[in-house]
């Protein structure tokens, strides 16, 4: 039975093959030495005392760095105590344990009729220089494809501070249990990077300490376990790069398309050493899928259990077999084509499985994957029926690989979630589903803040939300701000959910007062969202206001809206590839009476994967996100017309209202922990409302902290304007938001 998904002992393997020997192997002969003389000695001292001996007094001798005090915590007894010879060699074990000593003798002495116990220690030398060799590979620092420079994947300036982390440095007294758990942390920081087959390997302490990094190199693959399938079809599948250290990612994309062909049924590696020191031979053990034993005369081809295609198809799709006696190999080559059918449509998981040669016919049966079980496990919060009803794949349904994509993300994107696993398995002629989750925690909060508002008044705001109310899909927010000064007061209230109304992925409404100006609004807005396909919805939503300013008296709204959005991000919190793409639509008055407009908006935001060499922060997530928005309307009354400014357009800049506009922001965005980001940004734009909208462009630069916690998404942003030129300055503007910004 051929096996999806699978990820083989190389992990076991790698760790196995970290030759740590030099240190490591030395230590435990070392070690194994000392022992073997403490007991020798404390059997000779034996001959003079009888055990248990009353100790008078216990001694330290031949430290030099390690104070005595340090030195006797590690000693498992205490004078005045009796002991027995066992303690002895458990406190030598001890001190010997702290990695600062190559020997620890202990002595038991008879003075005056008084016992007492000491010990004689030889300490690691103090270092004087440290030789980091091997790490020599350098990778290329790329953006939009386009090489910027090389650099080491792991350099040493990196491998000397994680020394000094666990205190192996210059100055310092060799600690040989630090020095060990630093060089578990350079693997470590290997596999961070993504590269497997490292391992470390002479180490030689001293005054002078030398280490060498073996960066594994890939020289050779070599084919074991094949019958009929020639080699050569193997190797056409396994593409990784020679003559430099490979990934995890390279390695596990190669067994993915061993297993996911239909002329190997087990695949296995085993990683052997090469004719050089740092080279790897990876051993690829196959088993091939078996059609026939034995060379067969074959004249068709039948296949059953057939439902995605018809028979046409599978006929146009099937390869000729030659005339006469054929092999396994040959016979493969002709049914590949409608393997190849089933998996460019996505499933992946089918099998095809040989049901024997009846008169020149082959028959073939093929097990499509269908979903017999679901299983969900991890939501303790969440109720079952909210993931059940999110999950866009149900028992029965034949398992597809884009589906399953668009289950990760439909679950993702609820923002309930830090993690969704969804693993499928064969289970005899069925596949079982299991769907894992890890909850967020803290999903509600409750904030205040006092900030100056536009004006150069201070407004105080507060801040309620709630998601995934009482694990059942729906989202509570409330929200309530006031200036202090002039008392004008904004309130909303927004309702959500995803759980009940089975037509749509989320309905929501909306109830808000708000000021802007001279001008108070009251009014609601009612939004569905609809799922076109997997990763584009259609969103339809009514609002109905009424607005006035002290000198007119109340003014009706309706309006109706209509917007697509497309989203292919790979992470809704952190996305680091993929693109979130929206088209809206809002038609106001005509249907009813008030006020009339249009207002069309448009937004493409684009994330790009980086790795930049920045200090310490090499090893985070980091993203490169562009956004280009463009908005136009006609007839847009004031409180409705687009700000130009602000914390969600032009960062550091007053808005200003406009009746269209077009802006750009650019983002380096790093993910500190998963609940930090730091990022640095540029914002640009204009308005078009006449032909001089070039002298109207705004621009900013800086940076912005955000902050995800408890549901809630906080910025705080630091920015310096550059366009205007009357806005230019070296003073930065201050600022926080509640959401992303895209």
């Amino acid at each position: 039975m051929k096996t999806y998904f699978k990820w083989t002992s190389l992990g076991s393997i790698i760790k196995q093959n970290r030759g740590r020997r030099s240190i490591m192997t030395s230590r435990r002969l070392f070690r194994g030495f000392i022992l073997f003389f403490v007991i020798i000695a404390v059997s000779i001292t034996a001959a003079a005392v009888e055990f248990p001996v009353l100790v008078e007094r216990i001694e330290i001798r031949g430290n030099q760095q390690v104070t005595q005090e340090e030195i006797l915590a590690h000693v498992t007894f205490n004078p005045g105590e009796r002991i027995e010879a066992m303690e002895i060699r458990e406190s030598v074990k001890a001190i010997f344990d702290t990695g600062k000593f190559r020997e620890v003798i202990p002595r038991v002495e008879v003075e005056r009729g008084k016992i007492i116990i000491i010990f004689y220690v030889a300490e690691n030398p103090v270092l004087n220089e440290i030789i980091i060799s091997g790490n020599t590979t350098k990778e290329p620092v790329e953006i939009f494809g386009i090489r910027l420079y090389e650099r080491k994947i792991l350099p040493t300036d990196e491998i000397l501070d994680i020394l000094r982390e666990h205190g192996v440095e210059i100055g310092q007294m060799l600690d040989l249990q630090g020095l060990e758990q630093a060089l578990q942390a350079i693997i470590a920081h290997y596999e961070e990077k993504g590269f497997a087959l490292i391992r470390i390997g002479e180490v030689i302490p001293g005054p002078t300490l030398m280490i060498e990094i073996i960066e594994g190199r890939v020289v050779e693959n070599r084919i074991e376990g094949l019958r009929t399938v020639p080699s050569v079809a193997a190797l056409d599948l396994i593409d990784l790069p020679d003559y430099r250290p490979v990934t995890s990612v390279e390695i596990h994309n190669t067994i993915i398309a061993l297993n996911e062909s239909l002329f190997f049924d087990v695949v296995d590696l085993f990683p052997a050493q090469g004719p050089g020191h740092d080279e790897i031979i990876l051993v690829w053990r196959l088993s091939e899928q078996v059609f026939i034993n034995f060379p067969t005369e074959i004249t068709s081809v039948t296949f059953t259990g057939t439902t995605l295609f018809s028979d046409e198809q599978l006929a146009a799709t099937l390869g000729e077999l030659p005339v006469g006696l054929v092999d396994n190999f040959a016979v493969l080559q002709s049914v590949a084509g409608i393997h190849t059918l089933y998996h460019e449509a996505g499933y992946t998981m089918a099998r095809f499985d040989a049901r024997g040669v009846v008169d020149g016919e082959l028959r073939i049966e093929v097990t499509e994957g269908r979903i017999g079980e679901i299983f969900l496990e991890g939501n303790y919060h969440t109720q079952n029926f909210v993931i059940w009803r999110n999950l866009p794949i149900a028992e029965g349904d034949i398992l597809n690989i884009n589906r399953l994509i668009a289950a990760h993300h439909r679950l993702m994107g609820l923002g309930y979630f830090n993690v969704v696993d969804i693993v499928p398995e064969w289970i005899d002629d069925y596949i079982r589903l299991t769907v894992a989750i890890t909850e967020q925690r803290d999903l509600g909060s409750f904030m205040g803040s006092i900030a100056l508002g536009a004006d150069g008044g201070i407004v105080g705001k507060i801040d309620y939300s709630q998601k995934n109310l009482f694990g059942t899909g729906q989202d509570l927010t409330l929200s309530f701000q006031r200036g202090l000064a002039d008392g004008d007061s904004t309130w909303s209230i927004n309702y959500s959910t995803v759980s009940f109304f089975p037509t749509f992925e989320r309905v929501g409404v909306e109830l808000y007062r708000r000021t802007v100006g001279l001008i108070t609004t009251f009014g609601g807005r009612g939004r569905l969202t609809y799922g076109l396909t997997d990763f584009l919805d259609l969103g339809l939503s009514f609002t109905h206001e009424i607005s006035r300013t002290p000198e007119q008296p109340w003014e009706p709204l309706s309006s109706l809206a209509v917007a697509l959005a497309y989203d292919r991000r790979n992470d809704p919190f952190f996305p680091t590839t993929g693109t979130a793409r929206n088209l809206s639509v809002e038609k106001a008055g005509g249907f009813a009476p008030g006020v009339e407009f249009i207002k069309i908006d448009m937004s493409w935001a684009e994330f790009f994967p980086l790795r930049l060499a920045l200090p310490f922060l090499e090893d985070r997530e980091q993203t490169l996100a562009v956004r280009a928005v463009g908005g136009f309307g006609i007839n847009l009354p004031e409180h409705r017309q687009y700000e130009l400014g602000g914390v969600t357009t032009i960062r550091g800049l007053d808005p200003t209202r406009r009746t269209s506009l077009l802006y750009l922001n650019v983002e380096h965005r790093i993910q500190f922990i998963p609940e930090l980001t730091g990022t640095m940004f540029w914002d640009i734009g204009t308005d078009l409302d006449d032909q001089l909208f070039f002298e109207r462009v705004k621009s900013s630069v800086g940076v912005e902290v955000s902050l995800h916690v408890m549901g809630m998404h906080v910025r705080f942003i630091m920015a310096w304007p550059l366009l205007p030129e009357l806005e230019r300055s070296f003073v930065p503007r201050f600022g926080f938001a509640f959401g992303p910004i895209f």
